[in-house]
């Protein structure tokens, strides 16, 4: 094969996926829904930005807490039991999410293993915006430490192994060496796991529920203003896709300039 014909043929191939890609977008400019006029609740669309924001604040927080140390943990310290523990990290993201909620609000509900205890304390977690946070942790962590256990591995082991023969010690190598080479990728995985927990869904609905300005997520909101107002629900969409760039480009300003080489 001539590499003429091969050129056409892989710029065909990546002309139909960016065009298949796009097709959402740019379906929606030209949908006649887009014309229409329906009054906007924008109490409505704020509850649900707030509810997104607050959550994913506190739960991106606790995800960067508990990830960082737990990845470290898991590449120098973990050997025997390491296929064992990346199996139960990794579990969360195999899981549909309706399975998800339901697990949840079976183990934590006021009649759960864990819930029933809680709730005797006056605790209730379903139905409420520590639901929320709790289902967003549940999908976030998993993915950002995968992401940075991959980073980790690509650290040269020679790097690693003069610091410690010069006498670092682990905190040291962690602080001056390790995270530093990984920072971008931090920065990246962080990004992911904010997008992957905006987008949830399904197992927030079922463990926290529908809750307007409690447990009413941007994403909850669109799919209950899609049966009345199909325009709010496009403006709730763009906010969400406008929340997600905003979010990309202040985490990767904090990583400008920086390589995992």
């Amino acid at each position: 094969m001539r590499a003429k014909n091969l050129n056409f043929i892989l710029f065909t191939i990546t002309s139909i996926i960016l065009l298949f890609i796009s097709s959402p977008i740019i379906g929606v400019f030209f949908s006649p829904y887009i014309r229409l006029v329906y009054p906007i609740n924008f109490t409505y669309i704020l509850n649900a930005l707030y509810v997104t924001g607050k959550c994913i604040l506190i739960s991106t927080i606790i995800v960067i807490c508990l990830g960082i140390p737990c990845s470290y943990y898991i590449k120098y310290y973990v050997k025997k039991s390491y296929k064992f523990i990346m199996f139960i990290i990794d579990f969360p993201l195999l899981l549909p999410p309706a399975i998800i909620g339901l697990t949840f609000l079976i183990t934590w509900g006021s009649q759960g293993i864990i819930g029933k205890y809680l709730y005797q304390l006056g605790i209730q977690i379903p139905f409420n915006t520590r639901a929320v946070i709790m289902i967003m942790i549940f999908i976030g962590l998993p993915r950002f430490i995968s992401g940075l256990l991959d980073a980790l591995n690509y650290i040269d082991k020679d790097i690693v192994e003069y610091a410690t023969l010069e006498g670092c010690t682990q905190l040291e190598l962690a602080y001056y060496i390790t995270f530093p080479l990984i920072k971008k990728s931090i920065a990246i995985n962080i990004w992911i796991a904010i997008t992957r927990m905006i987008s949830e869904f399904g197992a927030t609905m079922i463990f926290a529920g529908n809750i307007e300005g409690v447990t009413q997520t941007l994403s909850l909101a669109i799919y209950q203003s899609m049966d009345t107002n199909i325009n709010q629900a496009l403006l709730l969409s763009f906010t969400s896709i406008l929340l997600i760039l905003i979010i990309k480009f202040f985490v990767s300003n904090l990583s400008k300039g920086d390589t995992d080489d």
